[in-house]
C-alpha cells in the first residue's frame, strides 16, 4: 500500500470534504470566528500598515477589500483584508495560532468570486480549520 504524504493528505481530506458531515457546533464556532474577523478587518482598515498595502495592489473585480472599500482580485482582497485584520493584534488565538484571519479573508474572498453560499463558506472555515490544526 502506498503511503500519502502530509500534504497529499491534507489535499485528498479537502476535496472530499464537500461530502462531510460538519457537526453543528463546528458551523456555530464558524459564525463566530467570522463575525469576530470581520470586526477585528474594521477596525484594523485604516492603520498605516494597512494604507501601504493597499497602495500596491491593482484594481480587481472579484471580491471586496473593506479597507478602501474596494474591489481587487480574490488573492488581493484576502491579503488586504487579512492585514487589516491582525495588525492590531486582536484577532482570536488557538493552539499557539491565528487561524481566523488567515482563515477567513481567503474565505470570503474565493467564495465572493465562485459566488459560493453562506452555508459553504462556513464549511470551507470548519475544513480549513482542520487543516491548520492539522
Amino acid at each position: 500500500m502506498e503511503r500519502k504524504g502530509l500534504s497529499e493528505a491534507i489535499a485528498a481530506f479537502a476535496a472530499g470534504a464537500a461530502n462531510l458531515a460538519v457537526p453543528a457546533e463546528a458551523i456555530a464556532a464558524a459564525r463566530r470566528a467570522f463575525v469576530d474577523t470581520v470586526g477585528v478587518i474594521l477596525a484594523g482598515r485604516n492603520e498605516p500598515a494597512v494604507a501601504i498595502v493597499q497602495a500596491l495592489l491593482p484594481p480587481g473585480d472579484q471580491a471586496l477589500a473593506w479597507p478602501g472599500n474596494r474591489r481587487l482580485a480574490a488573492k488581493d482582497a484576502a491579503l488586504l483584508n487579512g492585514v487589516a485584520g491582525h495588525v492590531l493584534d486582536y484577532d482570536d488565538v488557538a493552539q499557539a495560532g491565528h487561524p481566523s484571519v488567515v482563515l477567513v479573508p481567503a474565505i470570503l474572498a474565493e467564495a465572493q468570486r465562485l459566488d459560493a453560499s453562506g452555508m459553504e463558506t462556513l464549511r470551507a472555515y470548519a475544513v480549513g480549520y482542520e487543516v491548520w490544526a492539522e
